[in-house]
């Protein structure tokens, strides 16, 4: 193909069409084409100029004579990993933890950020469908903690504590990922090559690629982001890298199955990679007569996958991991945030939401599959390889999940980093077939072009998110819908201790949906801090009232009416919460209690009733701990029954014979007989 090849003004004209949403996205476009007008929020002069160098500077690239040659012998010169250069892996992961950790997301908006550092402190380590990211997440709260805790930082409040140590976990992964990289493209571009002999050239393709990797919008879960997807994206690449490899025969297959396993118990999503590889091992099965080491490898990655699964289901109780796949894959399909199901998903605006989606995690997405894909189908320029195969089918269910999911709970434009991890599968199958499609002096020219492009999209994205106020004002402008913006907005002023500027943003939000419940919670919570717990008490009935299966609200309606001395409306808060779930011992116990102080024994007696009832089914289902002994002793006192008081009160000090109280407990009940 020729250098001066008319792919070259193919790609020049993306480029300029790129910059060219980029600049209407000044105008009122910005909400709506909100993948590419993340620019737009940084200093103006800045960005007029930034413009400006990145179309002349591909329009020089496009029309130079000869290849930009330079580059990627000098990548390839940094000799990234080298395990016989213990010093150069030491000073290029310093650097690379360095870069990542300077320039770190200092934004709490996007995805579920504030829930992650908020239930770190309070020791929660599993997640339903990220198990052990989860506890991972745990582990380094707990062995990180301390270096901020009892140093110079020592003011650090828990959550600002969980926020350090989420985004020291995902820089560690930026710089297992710099490690990764290339090897990761040095089998993209054996895949690409269009002959065996192509695959030990002088690697000039795969720097390439691996400059192309690291510079795709996923990356910025690498730079501090504050989320829980940074892991499985690094083991989604390790394992894609490790089945390449197996298919050229330079690995087993029992790394790439262990990979595969350790990513879906990271988040049970990435089972969405299992269908193209186990296509891959069914034609290797199928091809080979030597099926002894595929099958043996198998038979390891099932027993790593049971094992794993034993332990994930021993550390969270009745966990089913193969449950929560189901679950995931049911919810993608399910009404979610918008509520607006099928509909949602045939209309313009999903359409509108999916093509920003993929402008956000970068130049080479879904969008260069799509075109490198029909660009290969109409030229067929030689028989594919099967790793190229194998790329195909992995990209293709992951850019099909990514277009079926109905609608993020939180709308497309927050959720924006549930979909980055699988991304990456994403992109290596766009890179091989770009680069299989792509040969001689043009391939680099080609490559050079879209790394400029990638460099400054990834590059103003990291500039946007290492600014919170910057980030808030992008956030902004996002069509989240449902009054769902205003809230995020509301709760970031009020973090910062803004309460009135938080007010504006929960009443603007409930103008634009009457029935946001976090609204009217966050509004109860505002009037609370004032001292009107009447008035939060309202804003509280309403969030229950639009929510009323939310135990956090009925719990806080009860506590307020406690704050206003409502004594009757607690209790009959607390009964319509019973009714509606009455399986809570607790809860029954707590009725009890206020009806006894509000001088009604017959009442408070049928809720010590059931209260006692449901402990006995707990105990007898074999929950035992000394607590719910002393409880069950309690609730006996409490109907009369002295004797059977007296046997809980010795089965908790069996279990547990320094419990607060208990020995005090037995003597009264001594004394009552």
């Amino acid at each position: 193909m020729s250098s001066r090849s008319p792919v070259v003004a193919w790609v020049l004209l993306a480029i300029a069409l790129w910059l060219g949403l980029e600049i209407l996205c000044l105008g009122p476009l910005r909400r709506v084409l909100w993948g590419s007008h993340i620019p737009v929020y940084l200093p103006r002069p800045l960005i007029l100029a930034g413009w400006a160098v990145v179309l002349s500077a591909a329009v020089v690239l496009a029309r130079r004579p000869a290849p930009p040659a330079r580059f990627p012998a000098r990548l390839r010169a940094l000799r990234i990993v080298r395990g016989s250069r213990p010093l150069t892996a030491l000073v290029t992961g310093a650097a690379a933890g360095l870069w990542f950790w300077l320039l770190r997301s200092r934004q709490d908006l996007l995805g579920d950020a504030v829930p992650l550092i908020r239930d770190l402190p309070h020791g929660l380590a599993h997640h339903p469908r990220q198990p052990l990211t989860q506890a991972l997440q745990q582990g380094l709260y707990r062995w990180l903690s301390p270096l901020w805790s009892t140093g110079g930082d020592g003011g650090l409040a828990p959550h600002e504590l969980a926020a350090r140590t989420v985004a020291l976990g995902s820089v560690l992964c930026g710089i297992a990922f710099v490690f990764l990289v290339r090897p990761f493209a040095r089998e993209l571009a054996a895949v690409a090559a269009p002959s065996a002999g192509e695959e030990r050239e002088d690697g000039a393709t795969s720097a390439w690629f691996a400059a192309l990797l690291l510079t795709q919008g996923w990356t910025l879960l690498f730079y501090g982001y504050l989320e829980n997807y940074t892991f499985v994206a690094l083991a989604l690449a390790a394992h894609a890298t490790a089945t390449l490899a197996w298919l050229r025969g330079r690995l087993g297959l029992w790394p790439s199955a262990l990979l595969l396993a350790t990513a879906t118990a990271l988040h049970v999503a990435s089972v969405l990679a299992l269908p193209a590889w186990l296509a891959v091992v069914a034609w290797r099965l199928a091809r080979t007569a030597r099926r002894g080491p595929v099958l043996r490898d198998l038979a390891v990655g099932l027993a790593f996958t049971a094992a794993l699964g034993g332990w994930l289901q021993h550390r969270a109780g009745d966990y089913s991991w193969a449950g929560a796949v189901g679950r995931v894959l049911g919810l993608a399909r399910e009404d979610q945030g918008g509520g607006q199901g099928l509909r949602y998903l045939l209309s313009l605006v999903h359409l509108n939401d999916w093509w920003n989606e993929q402008v956000l995690l970068g130049p080479i997405s879904a969008l260069a599959l799509l075109v490198a894909l029909l660009v290969w189908v109409l030229r067929r320029p030689t028989r594919p390889r099967i790793g190229l195969v194998y790329l195909w089918l992995a990209g293709a269910s992951v850019a099909a999940a990514h277009f079926g999911i109905s609608e993020p709970a939180l709308g497309y434009a927050r959720d924006w980093d549930l979909f980055a991890p699988s991304a990456i599968l994403v992109t290596a199958a766009a890179l091989a077939t770009i680069g299989s499609l792509l040969a001689g002096p043009v391939r680099p020219r080609v490559l050079a072009l879209l790394l400029l492009l990638s460099v400054w999209h990834t590059g103003t994205w990291i500039a946007l998110n290492t600014s919170a106020e910057r980030s808030a004002a992008r956030f902004a402008d996002l069509p989240l819908g449902l009054g769902r913006t205003e809230v995020v907005l509301g709760n970031w002023h009020l973090r910062r201790g803004r309460p009135q500027e938080a007010e504006r943003w929960f009443r603007r939000a409930l103008l634009r949906n009457p029935l946001n419940n976090n609204a009217c919670a966050l509004l109860a919570a505002l009037r609370a801090r004032a001292g009107d717990f009447d008035r939060a008490s309202e804003w509280m009935e309403r969030a229950v009232e639009i929510r009323p299966r939310k135990p956090e609200y009925r719990q806080r309606l009860v506590a307020l009416y406690d704050e206003a001395q409502r004594p009757q409306d607690a209790v009959e808060a607390l009964r319509d919460w019973l009714r509606l779930d009455p399986g809570s011992a607790e809860r029954w116990w707590e009725l009890a209690r206020r009806e006894h102080a509000l001088g009604r024994p017959e009442q408070a007696r049928e809720a010590l009733t059931r209260a006692r009832s449901l402990m006995l089914d707990r105990w007898q289902q074999g929950t035992r701990s000394a607590e719910d002994a002393l409880r069950l002793g309690d609730l006996a006192a409490g109907v009369g029954d002295l004797d059977d008081a007296r046997n809980w009160y010795r089965q908790a000090r069996e279990l547990d014979p320094g419990l607060s109280g208990l020995e005090e407990r037995l003597r009264a009940v001594d004394a009552g007989s």
